[in-house]
């Protein structure tokens, strides 16, 4: 996601704010009021944060490159269309 971010020309304090937003995040389970064990998010972006539906567009947004067929996104949703 960094790379893709510093292609789209982001870089300087956003870039650390992005970068420091996604790295280090743990998560924990909670199912019947038991509390899980924390674990490491490896990847991903939080949900229901207004900065989320960009960070995925962008993530996706090369998703077609190098692709014969047409691919035809909306949302977080992509469907192959084939001549």
């Amino acid at each position: 996601m960094i790379c893709k971010l510093k292609a789209h020309g982001i870089s300087g304090k956003i870039l650390t704010l992005i970068e420091n937003w996604l790295l280090n995040r743990k998560q924990r389970v909670v199912a019947n009021g038991k509390l899980f064990w924390l674990t490491d998010v490896l990847n991903g972006v939080p949900q229901g944060l207004k900065l989320g539906p960009l960070l995925f567009v962008i993530f996706i947004n090369d998703l077609d490159d190098g692709v014969i067929n047409k691919l035809l996104k909306f949302a977080d949703d992509t469907k192959i269309v084939s001549k």
